[in-house]
């Protein structure tokens, strides 16, 4: 039974790594906000990797909470940080993939760069990127210290996950290639972290 869960909790993480990987590269192209970018088929999609990134991060995460005992500081850190912001990276997916369309067709003023949610920025927004960014940033650089996830697909996790902890334009005045290249480098270190969950050495935890 232990082995069918670390192997659930593995592919739980590469699905996570696959959807925030989709859910930054399928997103309509240079903006955020908008009733016509809201309520287009592409933003549902993208969003919906958006919820299902969050959502599966959060699962396969519970494949590390038995090394936690002995887990050093930094680990303990990074698990706590990466689980807390993956399940509110979810709760913004719900709301971003399955409520802002509903915004945008019927109360338009709230996608609007100059609305009550992005003037000024709501901190839920700043404060969940952060979070799930960071998180995963702590958690794979400890792992990587210990030589338990490969030194390449962690700092290419960790350079991918900080290009996303500023949001793209016109949010902040990063360049909008951050956003789905940042993405797609968050998905390797999340896939990378998935084959460690379902490693002998984490198994024997």
């Amino acid at each position: 039974m232990g082995d069918r869960l670390d192997s659930l909790y593995g592919a739980s993480l590469m699905v996570a790594g696959v959807s925030v990987a989709l859910w930054t590269s399928v997103h309509p192209w240079g903006t955020v906000v908008g009733p016509d970018v809201g309520g287009s088929t592409q933003w549902f999609v993208s969003h919906t990797f958006h919820f299902t990134g969050g959502l599966f991060a959060s699962v396969g995460l519970l494949g590390l909470a038995s090394r936690q005992a002995k887990a050093d500081r930094l680990e303990r850190v990074g698990f706590i940080l990466a689980f807390l912001g993956a399940v509110m990276f979810t709760g913004t997916g719900i709301i971003t993939a399955f409520l802002w369309p509903i915004f945008a067709a019927h109360a338009p003023a709230l996608t609007e760069l100059s609305g009550p949610i992005f003037s000024p920025p709501h901190p839920v927004i700043g404060i969940t990127a952060f979070a799930f960014s960071a998180g995963f940033i702590v958690l794979l650089v400890a792992l990587a210290r210990q030589g338990l996830v490969p030194k390449v697909v962690a700092g290419l996790g960790c350079l991918g996950a900080a290009m996303l902890i500023p949001p793209p334009p016109p949010l902040s005045p990063v360049p909008w290639a951050f956003f789905p290249v940042g993405g797609v480098l968050f998905g390797i270190g999340l896939m990378g972290l998935g084959r460690f969950v379902t490693s002998p050495v984490t198994q024997a935890g």
